[in-house]
């Protein structure tokens, strides 16, 4: 009898060292989260362009949604140029500590000449295009944007812009094309990263703003298909939100280069599936934000449960790398059950 106690006490001390480990990384797992920021632009009151409607719901929408997930958003509306370059300046200090930078522009924007150049611009409340040569003056360009993000890891840019035709006092020509942006004008992204880039539209094409006081429907469907699947990676989000709007008669553009980024809205706790699959059983397919229904809580994803997945993952490749210790084989339950409790009660 005394010999099964003495024996039975390793396990059980194995069992207690185990219990204090998983506390411990429960606890330290938000330090060694990804330091993500964002940067969320919305212009509408245009003094010489045509203005728009929807520009800064859109991104209000948008920057509220970061923010719920662990972004350190910088939001921002109708800015001038100086107003654009100085939140350019203050990201950018941003942006060179962070392992994620993530931009959302939502107004005006083109290709246009600037200084006899053509460039991608960013169009602020004052930017002015002379009507015959297509001159930008008081623009800010794609290019500035890309400069400033261009140390973090990972990368993604979203630019719903091209809304309708911005030159209201120019002529209208018959045999012109619409100024969406150009792809090739790009600039070259930093060794060892990885960025991605959505266009609202297609190349030289116009994007529509969608009803006032609604989103543009880029923006209603990128902003839904982000709130059915939290977890879901960027470059899958932007694919389905490509195929969603493309059905209303406008055709998104995604770029990647170094590699799409492999990151989601959800943080560390991203899914593998793929763009176009079926969603996992119980999460919602993505619809139209616009059409009034949120996502179900009784079949949206649960966090603690991708939470308790993701920690328990960590646990035994930390536990097998240097203790040698098989999870899987030994404590499971016990393991499980601690994981579970923890995560119940920082969820309440």
């Amino acid at each position: 009898m005394r010999g099964r106690i003495f024996a039975s006490r390793p396990i059980i001390a194995g069992h207690l060292l185990l219990g204090v480990l998983l506390l411990a990384l429960l606890d330290a797992t938000p330090t060694l989260a990804e330091k993500r920021v964002a940067l969320v632009i919305g212009i509408e009151a245009y003094t010489v362009l045509k203005p728009l409607g929807n520009p800064r719901r859109d991104a209000k929408a948008m920057a509220e949604l970061l923010k719920q997930h662990g972004y350190d958003v910088d939001h921002h509306a109708d800015l001038n140029r100086v107003g654009f370059e100085r939140a350019l300046a203050a990201f950018r200090t941003k942006a060179a500590q962070a392992d994620e930078a993530f931009v959302y522009f939502a107004g005006h924007g083109m290709e246009a000449f600037e200084r006899g150049e053509r460039r991608n611009i960013l169009a602020p409340v004052d930017v002015e295009i002379d009507c015959e040569t297509r001159e930008a003056y008081s623009a800010v360009t794609l290019d500035q944007v890309l400069r400033v993000i261009a140390s973090a890891k990972k990368q993604i840019v979203i630019i719903d812009a091209c809304r309708e035709n911005p030159f209201r006092r120019c002529p209208v020509r018959t045999n012109e094309a619409g100024f969406g942006f150009a792809r090739a004008a790009l600039v070259a992204p930093v060794r060892d990263t990885r960025r991605l880039i959505a266009f609202s539209t297609l190349e030289g094409a116009l994007a529509k703003d969608g009803a006032t006081g609604a989103h543009s429907p880029f923006a209603d469907a990128l902003l839904a298909t982000l709130k059915a699947d939290p977890t879901q990676r960027y470059l899958n989000v932007l694919d389905a939100t490509s195929r969603t709007v493309s059905g209303l008669g406008q055709t998104p553009s995604l770029v990647t280069e170094g590699g799409a980024p492999e990151s989601c809205l959800a943080g560390g706790r991203c899914g593998s599936g793929v763009a176009g699959s079926d969603p996992l059983p119980g999460s919602p397919k993505a619809g139209l934000s616009g059409q009034g229904k949120g996502s179900d809580p009784n079949t949206a994803p649960s966090t603690a449960f991708s939470e308790a997945q993701a920690l328990w993952a960590t646990l035994k490749e930390i536990l097998g790398r240097t203790l040698h210790f098989n999870l899987d084989t030994c404590c499971h339950d016990e393991l499980q059950h601690a994981t579970d409790t923890r995560v119940g009660k920082r969820g309440r």
